[in-house]
């Protein structure tokens, strides 16, 4: 590894290749094979009871829901003097809703139609935005906290990593995404959380936070 080469810059280097290959096969393609054969396996649970647990993890990603999520977990980064950790909380929100925002309008690929589709949304369907708020916002949440409560840091991360998983096969298993689109959203938003944490360390190294330092810093 090159020097001045951090671990967080070669992850999303490699965020961004896994994305632009999916984003190869939107442009030649609508829908591919394996659309059609992830979007058949995510159906086979298809229930009453997948149904509400697919509107709740859909609603856990939404916009509104992370931006709730990421300010509450800022107010308490400041309450605990973290000022750098609640603005980096806030900044890569931000700049994941400005890169959805971006790439839905880069790539404009329509939605697909299906039986079984809940509702016919009217923004583009490639990258889903619900799965890069659940990669950026969830990720980043677990990151924080795992400073806090390091001995945690491996069941923190795997929730995180549990919530992002089924938000993005919620999406598939409500008709509004192809599969593509739900692996393109974990792509980019490993690259946008990959970028923020990067941010978040140079904001506040580990071990920052504690209370002796926070003390001596006064």
């Amino acid at each position: 590894m090159s020097a001045g080469r951090s671990p967080w810059t070669w992850a999303a280097g490699a965020a961004l290749l896994a994305f632009a290959a999916l984003a190869a096969t939107v442009v030649l393609r609508e829908a591919t094979a394996l659309d059609v054969a992830l979007a058949s396996f995510v159906r086979l649970g298809a229930s009453p009871a997948g149904d509400v647990l697919a509107r709740t993890l859909t609603a856990a990603a939404s916009g509104p829901a992370t931006l709730a999520l990421s300010l509450a977990a800022a107010v308490a980064a400041l309450a605990g003097g973290a000022r750098r950790t609640a603005a980096v909380l806030v900044a890569g929100w931000a700049a994941n809703a400005l890169a959805v925002h971006l790439l839905k309008a880069l790539f404009g690929r329509v939605r697909p139609v299906l039986a079984y589709t809940v509702a016919a949304l009217p923004t583009p369907s490639f990258p889903s935005g619900h799965a890069m708020n659940a990669v950026v916002v969830f990720g980043l949440l677990a990151a924080v906290a795992s400073r806090r409560w390091p001995r945690a840091r491996v069941a923190l991360t795997a929730l995180a990593l549990a919530l992002a998983l089924g938000a993005g096969a919620s999406r598939v298993y409500l008709g509004v995404h192809y599969p593509t689109d739900v692996l393109g959203g974990f792509a980019a938003g490993a690259a946008v959380l990959a970028l923020v944490s990067a941010a978040l360390r140079a904001a506040e190294p580990p071990g920052a936070l504690r209370p002796d330092r926070r003390a001596r810093a006064r």
